[in-house]
């Protein structure tokens, strides 16, 4: 069969037609077209040049099969004969007429799924596809097929506008999103002065706005004005929800799951390291592990001690070319690192098909993840060559950070609390002041400080031994355990003496701002009273608590409770909505009834998890936590029984809703806030806040629930568990947490109540954790300053600098200028009015909960109370 002819030539722009018809022998590596990379129409090889300069397919017109042969090296006949085929129909079709015939096809009711979509495949176009590349980077649209992200490229618009003139006016509605391709644009909203307004943002090529119209009818929220001319795509919103609709993409943004890595002392359900393995390794070897190691983002915060310490625990093993070694879906339980030889990674797709991905070489790395905690594999490793690798096994390294970090945490501690100077503080503030120090390492005969200099550090020796010189003359030797600049903490003094290593030399340090921060002035701390120690001033919160109701006493067997529906299904079991009649004056009142199948739950080791969670629910006396009335046990579930939230999950509002307002945000976040600060009055962290464990009252009132993750705590533990967008950096590094890490959460979920999206999402759980420990928060230009700067505070990655955990706690938060003018006592009294008051008819309505299928047709098992004490003989 012989290649399609070659389409008649158009004019190219000059630029574009001289890189074509350069020499190819002058093309570098790099410039060469690479025409074959695994996912959707780029497995044809659409390369990067070409979405960049090419975007309407003028390059390709120009095309030949012997061109793209002989010039652009596309070997394969197949990947030629499909391009010719776009081309061809990019040369019948011209845009409209294009758009056209694919939007009779999507209303062709005589057309059936599969027939459909492929008939859509015939039309789309080079354009279309270029189009596609830029609407991936739409987060709603990012995991659409590149098939279906062209499809709403070839309805899209181009329309260009002059100078000083409206794309968009705020309060309009809004029929299409914009995606600006040359000019600029300002976004202005009105002032506080009478007709007129304020530029708030400036969007240049590239940056897109109006996208929130895909998931919620509303008005546009400012005004946008060209700036000089602009050339924008315009994107039909109601076109792209029908493909949405189609692709069942809101369908499948569903609850995440948390994760949990197994607490110390429980038994391991993984394999542990194989026995008789070569742990043995010369200096060079070692050298070139640590630096490996060095460089991912797992070890690079640990100490050396840490970091010999697991490399000496790693054993060699060799692999032959083609074995796999491990394989995508597997549980991970290893991970490993490359001396010699190559690896080929390969992902599949939705149909189950093999590609390849990437090659792994010397001292490269796979496998992080399952240092973590036992997560699938994300992709098969196989050996290409015959390989050497290091391996080490998670329960290990996860033993080597708990124990050094808790011994480390004790011993510093400790000394702090022998130092005169700190004998007035109490043991929260000790500890907080022990994770605030920083650690430095220094060389033999460096000056730490200087005689005459001003003083703002004060300093612990680790390890090591330093000179103090006074006007020249070495007037004592420090040791470990000696300290020195302490009075740097309570005022302002120059250096009495100038202090020099003698040897290398570790260092605690602390500074004045920091602990200023953390507890105040040390002169204050130094005066307070024993009573003022002890009893520190702290402002209650009153809560009405929903009463419990008599009939919970009445409730011992099953058959006294009418399950009405599923109001929600999770890894461990269901959510059902029960009805109980009182048959004392014949009332009904519906509960929420959790069913958890014990199997899971110690399959997972979260026995200990289910016990705290029943035992912190039933202490719970706060009307923002969902209020736990009784525990049930049968012989394969636990049950807890609770007041109904009818309103339904915040989850399913910022899904079907899409992005908030920051008025509403506001009061929701206001809710979540009373409800930690709760929590952590009774030294409780919860560890698990996002929207989907977040319920809505009848009032329309937030309530925190699910508690699986809950934990009392004097100072930190160290268990990992959370769900990956919320972790905070120090539940990702084990260096020990504790309620630090509840006020991050309430950052991340301020951000994705105003976004739909947290600040570190990707659909890599290991990007998301590299983001968190190194990125920066990027906020949209329609984020106001002031809930920027209150996410910041929160999102401070140093624990003992984050809003609510520096002095002043929870009311630092509260007072934000965020929260200027907003009422707390009216929250707290359940006086303000919510932005959104749910439809419930009546105790059974479930409207505001998802259809679930019921299988068991609500049967359950026989159960009576219980406390679950019994759970570990299971």
């Amino acid at each position: 069969m012989a290649a399609p002819e070659s389409p008649a030539s158009v004019s190219l722009p000059g630029q574009v037609h001289d890189f074509l018809h350069c020499n190819p022998k002058n093309l570098s590596e790099e410039e060469v077209y690479e025409w074959a990379i695994a996912n959707g129409l780029e497995k044809y090889g659409i390369p990067e040049i070409l979405k960049e300069n090419d975007i309407n397919g003028q390059i390709l017109l120009e095309l030949s099969g012997q061109v793209m042969k002989d010039e652009l090296h596309i070997a394969s006949w197949g990947a030629r004969h499909y391009f010719m085929m776009c081309i061809k129909a990019l040369q019948q079709m011209n845009r409209d007429s294009n758009a056209e015939a694919v939007l009779s096809m999507n209303e062709s009711a005589s057309m059936q799924g599969k027939q459909k979509k492929s008939l859509y495949k015939e039309h789309l176009t080079i354009r279309d596809y270029g189009i596609a590349q830029y609407l991936q980077e739409i987060p709603l649209l990012e995991n659409l097929e590149m098939s279906d992200l062209a499809l709403i490229g070839a309805a899209v618009m181009q329309k260009k506008f002059a100078n000083d003139q409206i794309l968009l006016k705020m309060g309009d509605h809004q029929t299409h999103f914009y995606i600006i391709r040359e000019g600029k644009c300002t976004v202005q909203i009105p002032s506080s002065e009478e007709q007129s307004s304020r530029t708030v943002a400036t969007l240049s090529a590239g940056d897109f706005f109006g996208e929130q119209g895909l998931t919620r009818n509303e008005q546009a929220p400012c005004t946008i004005i060209s700036k000089g001319e602009v050339t924008v795509w315009l994107v039909s919103i109601k076109f792209t929800r029908s493909v949405l609709r189609k692709t069942h993409i809101l369908d499948e943004i569903v609850h995440r799951e948390a994760i949990s890595a197994s607490v110390s002392g429980e038994q391991y359900d993984i394999h542990s390291a194989p026995q008789n393995v070569i742990r043995r390794k010369s200096r060079k070897v070692k050298a070139n592990i640590v630096n490996a190691l060095r460089s991912n983002v797992l070890f690079e915060s640990i100490g050396i001690q840490q970091v010999d310490a697991i490399v000496d625990l790693m054993w060699k093993q060799s692999y032959e070319p083609g074995q796999i070694v491990i394989k995508e879906g597997d549980m991970g339980d290893f991970f490993y690192l490359i001396e010699s030889g190559s690896f080929d990674v390969y992902v599949q797709d939705d149909g189950k098909y093999n590609h390849h991905a990437a090659t792994l070489t010397e001292w490269m790395t796979f496998g992080e993840l399952s240092l973590m905690y036992n997560a699938p594999r994300a992709a098969t490793i196989k050996s290409s060559t015959p390989t050497i690798c290091w391996v080490l096994d998670r329960h290990n390294v996860r033993r080597i950070l708990l124990n050094y970090n808790a011994v480390e945490m004790q011993k510093r501690e400790a000394f702090l609390r022998s130092i005169p100077m700190f004998e007035h503080l109490i043991g929260t503030e000790v500890s907080v002041l022990a994770s605030a120090c920083d650690q430095s390492i220094h060389e033999e005969g460096e000056s730490i400080v200087t005689q005459g200099e001003k003083g703002v550090t004060f300093y612990i020796l680790e390890e090591g031994t330093m000179d103090v010189i006074k006007d020249g003359e070495t007037i004592s030797r420090l040791s470990v355990g000696n300290y020195f600049g302490e009075r740097a903490l309570l005022k302002d003094e120059v250096r009495a003496a100038t202090v020099t290593c003698t040897s290398k030399c570790t260092l605690l340090h602390l500074d004045r701002h920091a602990f200023k921060l953390l507890l105040g002035p040390l002169h204050t701390i130094m005066h307070r009273t024993m009573e003022q120690m002890h009893n520190p001033e702290e402002e209650e919160v009153e809560t009405e608590m929903p009463p419990c109701p008599n009939c919970v006493s009445q409730i011992t067997d099953v058959k006294q409770l009418k399950s009405l529906c599923i109001l929600g299904s999770g890894a461990f079991g269901q959510v059902r909505l029960v009805q109980y009649q009182n048959v004392q004056d014949g009332k009904k009142i519906t509960f929420a009834l959790k069913q958890v199948e014990k199997s899971k739950v110690k399959s997972k080791g979260q026995v200990q998890h289910i016990q705290n969670e029943r035992n912190l629910m039933m202490e719970m006396n706060s009307f923002f936590i969902v209020r736990l009335y009784q525990t049930f046990e049968s012989e394969r579930n636990l049950y807890f029984l609770m007041e109904p939230c009818l309103g339904g999950e915040l989850f399913t509002y910022i899904r079907d809703g899409g992005p908030m307002g920051e008025p509403e945000a506001r009061f929701y976040i206001g809710c979540v806030i009373l409800g930690v600060e709760a929590m952590h009055k009774q030294a409780i962290i919860y560890r698990d806040l996002k929207p989907e464990n977040l319920m809505m009252s009848k009032e329309g009132y937030l309530k925190i629930t699910d508690f699986g993750f809950a934990k009392k705590v004097t100072y930190r533990t160290y268990t990992l568990c959370g769900t990956p967008d919320y972790l905070a950096p120090e539940v990702i590094k084990g260096k020990g947490h504790s309620y630090g890490v509840d006020w991050w959460t309430v950052g991340i979920l301020i951000f994705e109540l105003l976004h739909s999206f947290p600040p570190f999402y990707s659909k890599s759980h290991m990007k998301t954790y590299r983001a968190i420990l190194r990125d920066k928060v990027s906020f949209p230009d329609r984020f106001s300053k002031n809930v920027k700067l209150l996410i910041s505070g929160l999102l401070q990655k140093r624990k003992t600098q984050r809003l609510g955990m520096i002095k002043g706690g929870v009311d630092r938060i509260k007072q934000h200028r965020w929260f200027q003018k907003f009422d707390w006592e009216a929250l707290a009294a359940r006086q303000m009015k919510a932005p959104h008051v749910p439809k419930i008819t009546d105790p059974c309505d479930s409207r505001n909960f998802d259809d679930y299928p019921d299988k068991k047709k609500g049967r359950m098992s026989n159960f009576a109370i219980s406390d679950f004490t019994g759970l570990d003989d299971y």
